[in-house]
């Protein structure tokens, strides 16, 4: 299995970890992934378990910076145009006096790759949330 270029860079979780993950997801079993990447049995349930570990570092650290109040959280229905959630970011952004980092079509770029699978004809299929940092980035999760 290939690894994803598409993924950004200096995730908690390896492009290993995150290709076990996936293996595993499609219902491999230790000794399948093992096979499948060229490692043994025991290296995998080490890799694996160590994202699990990485994964639940993540969630808690984004629950931190929620409840830390170190970012502003906007919530986008599903069922609405790209263009329009975009909108809703700059219109956050600016109630909070915060600078963002990228322009209308930076954003709606961004926007797309995190919604990709949920993209159909331009309009946002399911609900997510958005978080906006002071210093003018914006994550989608």
């Amino acid at each position: 299995m290939p690894q994803d270029e598409n993924l950004p860079r200096n995730l908690f979780l390896s492009s290993r970890q995150i290709q076990i993950m996936k293996l595993r997801q499609e219902g491999y079993s230790t000794e399948g992934i093992a096979k499948e990447i060229g490692t043994t049995r025991q290296n995998v349930s080490i890799l694996e378990k160590r994202g699990h570990r990485n994964l639940e570092k993540a969630i808690r650290t984004l629950n931190a910076v929620r409840e830390l109040k170190l970012s502003h959280e906007v919530h986008i229905e599903g069922n609405i145009h790209v263009l329009d959630a975009v909108k809703e970011i700059i219109d956050r952004a600016d109630k909070m006096n915060i600078r963002l980092n990228d322009n209308l079509i930076g954003l709606m770029t961004r926007l797309k790759m995190a919604v990709e699978g949920d993209l159909k004809n331009g309009i946002i299929q399911k609900a997510m949330n958005i978080l906006i940092f002071q210093d003018g980035s914006v994550q989608f999760t």
